[in-house]
């Protein structure tokens, strides 16, 4: 998934302790990194991509609004 697989390991280790030592050791090996930071998303990915406060109004529009 690319980079943005990278950004979301990174988001979730800043929140979930245990992740933050697997964030780190990647961090610091380096090459298989950057690789992935340079590597694009698939577009079937990034269609579809909702916040959590999107998808919550959504639910709600779709089954309270007539």
């Amino acid at each position: 998934m690319g980079r943005d697989l990278v950004r979301v390991l990174r988001d979730a280790a800043k929140r979930v302790p245990e992740l933050e030592a697997a964030w780190t050791s990647l961090n610091t090996q380096g090459s298989g990194l950057s690789h992935l930071l340079a590597t694009r998303s698939n577009h079937r990915f990034l269609q579809s991509r909702l916040t959590p406060e999107m998808e919550t109004q959504l639910k709600f529009i779709l089954t309270q609004v007539s």
